[in-house]
């Protein structure tokens, strides 16, 4: 079973993210920022992160970066969830470090395509 982080600081979003996940066989959790994020990242290593961009404490491009930076977590598939989708937004999103994006509102079936694409390119 696949682990997936996700690192938003709104508790909604997780909740019905971490839910739908869970629905289709995923093992959830959950942070509130990027320093929770990162942290949580090394304590259980999971096998995607789900994470929001514009978050107090620590943003998502910094804690893409940090992730990108410990060798523990080499592998780890990012994809970011941001309700901006513009080019220079895009190129900045791919710069820190993620392999993918999803722009919020989310669209569940875009997000399922992108899940499943970055899980079935990591290694194993």
């Amino acid at each position: 079973m696949s682990k997936i982080l996700i690192v938003d600081d709104t508790p909604e979003v997780r909740m019905l993210v971490g839910r739908f996940l869970q629905a289709k066989g995923y093992e959830v959790a959950e942070a509130e920022n990027g320093e929770v994020g990162v942290a949580t990242a090394l304590a259980d290593r999971p096998d995607l992160i789900l994470m929001d961009l514009n978050m107090p404490v620590m943003d998502g491009f910094k804690a893409t970066q940090e992730i990108r930076n410990k060798a523990e977590l080499t592998g780890v598939a990012i994809v970011a969830l941001t309700a901006e989708g513009d080019t220079e937004s895009r190129h900045a999103i791919f710069e820190a470090g993620c392999d993918a994006f999803v722009a919020k509102p989310i669209n569940f079936e875009l997000l399922m395509s992108k899940i499943e694409a970055q899980l079935d390119s990591a290694p194993q």
